[in-house]
């Protein structure tokens, strides 16, 4: 039997747009602003949907705090199926957003980290950290 290289008729492109890039961009600009004082970390997992029947991906974006013991939250959820993506604000009452662009999902990010619990959340994990740092 001859070799035949299945992966052959498939273009893999390195700079292709895609959520986790995006993602950990995201993660790499709260530590950047932050001057390493909170990092961001996307975890990415593999997920089926029983329903459908598809395979997806789901990436979870957490908050750390080095300084105070590397205490995490879970800020919010990215998922991932088939051509569906769902951005499930983990701090709000679990709530699910619908994205349509890598834009949209930006833009709800934004919205879910700045308002409500969520921006306590992040406002108390600095402060507190400023406080543990310079003891």
């Amino acid at each position: 039997m001859a070799k035949t290289n299945i992966w052959d008729k498939l273009n893999f492109d390195k700079e292709s747009p895609n959520l986790l890039k995006e993602l950990n961009n995201q993660a790499q600009l709260l530590a950047d602003k932050t001057e390493g004082i909170l990092y961001g970390e996307v975890n990415p997992v593999d997920a089926y949907d029983e329903s459908t029947v598809e395979l997806g991906i789901v990436y979870n974006f957490y908050v750390y705090a080095p300084y105070l013991g590397n205490i995490r939250k879970l800020l919010f959820t990215v998922v991932e199926v088939g051509t569906k993506i769902i951005l499930v604000d983990r701090i709000n009452n679990s709530r699910k957003l619908e994205v349509n662009s890598a834009d949209d999902l930006i833009t709800k990010i934004e919205t879910i980290i700045s308002t409500g619990e969520a921006a306590t959340l992040l406002s108390n994990f600095y402060s507190s950290s400023i406080e543990f740092k310079t003891k």
